[in-house]
């Protein structure tokens, strides 16, 4: 009704107690299991530092944190197909692009060996789904493109990593909290 505040429930978890539980969960006392460890030590071992892509100026010694952003826009029909072929592979359309992203980067001389950075959702206990704020864990999304896969063989390499690290995204934020 308008003029009147709206009377919205507290969510049973607020953002500081899931900062709080995240801050004892990576604490040094954190244990990392170790099926996630054997995971992402034979997921990353041999991992190229960065990808070597064509530039228009040469790397920078420090890191400047700045980034940029490209739009991109898809209209419906494109939506539909897309979704249509997700459908197809038993895949995402997450999964779709990540797999069409890999096959961009190689196609731009990035490589064989492409370690792509992705954010997870945080939000798998039950008292974070209405929680306000950024609840994300990023991991990384290694695809392989030296045996020449067929498109079929790559989208589902991409899904069974995207889910691989699901499945084990706890170990980055644990580890990296060490560093």
């Amino acid at each position: 009704m308008p003029g009147r505040v709206p009377q919205w429930l507290s969510p049973a978890t607020q953002f500081a107690d899931y900062a709080m539980w995240l801050r004892q969960l990576l604490g040094p006392e954190a244990q990392v299991p170790e099926q996630q460890t054997r995971y992402w030590r034979t997921m990353l071992d041999g991992v190229p530092d960065h990808p070597v892509l064509p530039v228009d100026r040469p790397r920078a010694e420090r890191r400047a944190n700045t980034a940029a952003a490209v739009p991109v826009l898809v209209d419906a029909d494109t939506h539909r197909r897309f979704a249509g072929t997700a459908l197809g592979y038993r895949v995402s359309i997450y999964m779709l692009v990540h797999t069409a992203l890999a096959i961009a980067l190689n196609g731009h001389g990035a490589g064989t060996d492409l370690p792509i950075g992705v954010a997870l959702s945080g939000r798998d206990s039950e008292g974070l789904q209405d929680v306000v704020g950024c609840v994300v864990d990023t991991a990384v999304v290694r695809v392989d493109l030296s045996s020449a896969p067929t498109y079929r063989e790559l989208v589902h390499q991409v899904r069974e990593r995207v889910l691989g690290a699901y499945e084990n995204k706890e170990f980055p934020s644990i580890a990296l909290s060490r560093w």
